[in-house]
């Protein structure tokens, strides 16, 4: 293995044993308080699962997933807006493959 490809795959497995990176915006971040990490994996996979929905054409489907995250985000102790704001993105762009994009800007803003 080239040192420049040992270095990559280090980095790979620093993020994914630190539980910071992902594909859907979200993240588990707080091992300190399990219910916390619990939540936030819980969230995490119905992120995926909304992922998948979207790949599969299933958009309405993966709407009331999107719509059910950030529900849930913004009902936290103190909401991560980052995390909200990437979860209304997504669901824009959901809407916009829906040929909804009066409520794709909607969200938006």
């Amino acid at each position: 293995m080239s040192s420049a490809s040992s270095s990559t795959s280090s980095r790979a497995g620093r993020a994914s044993a630190s539980g910071t990176g992902d594909r859907c915006g979200l993240s588990v971040t707080n091992a300190s308080d399990p219910e916390a990490a619990k939540r936030n994996l819980r969230l995490q996979i119905s992120g995926a699962r909304a992922a998948l929905l979207e790949l599969r054409g299933r958009y309405g489907h993966a709407e009331e997933r999107r719509r059910e995250i950030i529900k849930e985000l913004e009902a936290l102790p103190q909401p991560d807006v980052g995390r909200i704001a990437e979860q209304r993105r997504t669901l824009a762009s959901n809407l916009v493959r829906q040929g909804r994009a009066t409520d794709a800007e909607n969200e938006a803003r």
